[in-house]
């Protein structure tokens, strides 16, 4: 007899995987209509598959028309603490190399960071003259070396001019607040004693601090005769105000607090009128004699006709300057401490390059799915868009925006200031170059900065900086900061009025380390 009853599990069986099949079949195609799918891949925006392109040329043309115009040196700042009268300084004219001048050499050196002996040797080097050579430094005499007093010392004894670095402000700061303290103390310290005094009392706050100083347990007539213990009160009590005046300091300044405490008064007052920037002006002056050199094409002046000039303008700052933005409105913060430039209209730029992207992918999908704009698509197409209108690319030359504004930065993300700078004067030049002269947009650009030349310091890590050469051989920045402090050498440019004209040249001299390279 036959059993049939073993044949209906695959039956069974089957009936259950076909209701699983059709439901998992169902399940499938409802999930992959949705927007949003787990299972379908991601859509991806290929910008060249657009076939509107009139569209998207007038689209393009005014992508940017949104973006709110920037500003940066236009509006009034508070004054900030401690800064000179003079923001900029002129040169005496005496000073200004030419041959029929006082002055045969203008010394500029870069930063010495209090160290004199390196300062003495460059001098001795170069066989300086006091009566014939100027010296000129860029800030920073002070601070981490060993001898800031010398250094300041030695500039004033030359009769030298200098900018103020942002280490000299650290400095005057902090002489500034010590000053404040051992005021404070002092007063406070003469009040408590007329009233103890008043009251018949007890030993004052200075006697306590001398009696710490002589020791515990003296009997008060045991610390020494009327003469020795006024000099060893007095002693104690400047010991005593000279360690609240460093208490309250921030930590980080106690190296600022030993080179503050280092300096003389009339020091102190030589280095807080240092100005922030110092316009040396054309050299030769207009009213020198002397020939054109071989830099400027060689070519010698007509009869009536100023010499030709080796630096149309010159200025000494210590850190840089921001360009299109006039002597007078630079802000002092940044010409002691900036290194690079950024330009925040960059930002604004890709997020409008990006919404446009999505809107057209949106357009596309016809609300399908939302494409994924990458970063990659997003410079590819501004840079793109950048060119189309006759601007820069991020990073690039060419900042020609009316938007493209520079915020100046201490730290290193960003363009390097001088080669911003460089590439602002080329293009002044350029304007002029083709013959569109001095137009009314072109002053508005230039803001009497047309063919200035800027020498700085502060830049350590990058070291000296001599300009590259352009089309007449010029080049508009020298840097001279190549860490002498930190075991480098000392440099100085060198510009010297000669027979055969104005020549220029770099000195250099070793340093001996005085501390270690820092991040910055």
């Amino acid at each position: 007899m036959l059993n049939y009853s073993s044949r209906r599990p695959p039956r069974v069986l089957l009936a259950v995987l076909t209701i699983v099949s059709l439901t998992l079949f169902l399940s499938y195609t409802r999930i992959t209509s949705t927007n949003h799918s787990l299972l379908w891949p991601e859509a991806t925006f290929d910008p060249t598959t657009s076939p509107d392109d009139e569209e998207d040329s007038d689209a393009l043309s005014k992508i940017f028309d949104d973006i709110a115009p920037m500003a940066y040196g236009t509006s009034p700042r508070p004054a900030m603490k401690g800064l000179p009268e003079a923001i900029v300084a002129d040169l005496p004219r005496q000073h200004i190399p030419s041959r029929d001048g006082q002055t045969r050499r203008l010394v500029i050196v870069g930063d010495v960071h209090g160290q004199k002996a390196a300062l003495e040797k460059l001098l001795d080097k170069i066989r300086f003259d006091k009566a014939a050579d100027h010296l000129v430094l860029t800030g920073d005499l002070t601070n981490k070396g060993p001898d800031s007093a010398g250094v300041v010392g030695l500039a004033m004894e030359l009769g030298a001019h200098a900018v103020r670095g942002n280490h000299d402000d650290r400095v005057l700061l902090a002489r500034a607040a010590m000053d404040r303290a051992s005021e404070g103390q002092a007063a406070r310290a003469k009040a408590q004693a007329q009233a103890q005094a008043l009251a018949g009392g007890v030993v004052d706050l200075e006697t306590k601090v001398y009696e710490k100083g002589q020791g515990e347990g003296k009997e008060e007539g045991e610390a020494g005769g009327g003469g020795q213990r006024g000099e060893d009160f007095r002693a104690a009590k400047e010991a005593y105000l000279a360690r609240e005046a460093a208490l309250v300091l921030d930590r980080d300044d106690r190296k600022e607090v030993h080179a503050a405490r280092t300096l003389s008064p009339a020091q102190v007052e030589w280095l807080s009128r240092l100005p922030i920037i110092l316009k040396v002006g054309r050299i030769p002056p207009y009213t020198s004699t002397t020939t054109s050199t071989s830099n400027t094409n060689g070519d010698s002046p007509r009869d009536g006709e100023p010499p030709a000039a080796a630096f149309e303008n010159l200025v000494v700052v210590h850190a840089g300057l921001v360009p299109a933005v006039p002597l007078q409105d630079q802000d002092p913060w940044a010409v002691m401490t900036m290194r690079t430039l950024v330009y925040p209209i960059d930002g604004e730029r890709r997020a409008a390059v990006k919404k446009y992207l999505q809107d057209k992918a949106s357009k596309r999908n016809r609300g399908g799915k939302p494409a994924v704009i990458s970063d990659e698509v997003v410079e590819e197409y501004l840079r793109k868009i950048m060119e189309a209108q006759g601007l820069g690319a991020p990073g690039d030359d060419g900042r020609r925006g009316a938007g493209d504004v520079a915020m100046p930065t201490d730290g290193r993300d960003g363009s390097a200031w001088w080669g911003e700078w460089n590439r602002f004067q080329e293009r002044l030049l350029a304007a002029g170059e083709e013959g569109q002269g001095q137009g009314e947009g072109e002053r508005e650009e230039s803001h009497g900065l047309k063919g200035t030349t800027v020498v700085y310091g502060h830049d350590a890590k990058s070291g000296l900086k001599v300009p590259d050469t352009y089309g007449n051989g010029k080049g508009y920045t020298y840097g001279l900061d190549s860490g002498c402090v930190y075991g480098g050498k000392l440099s100085a440019l060198i510009i010297e009025a000669r027979p055969e004209g104005i020549v220029h040249g770099i000195t250099q001299v070793g340093c001996d380390k005085a501390v270690e390279v820092d991040d910055k």
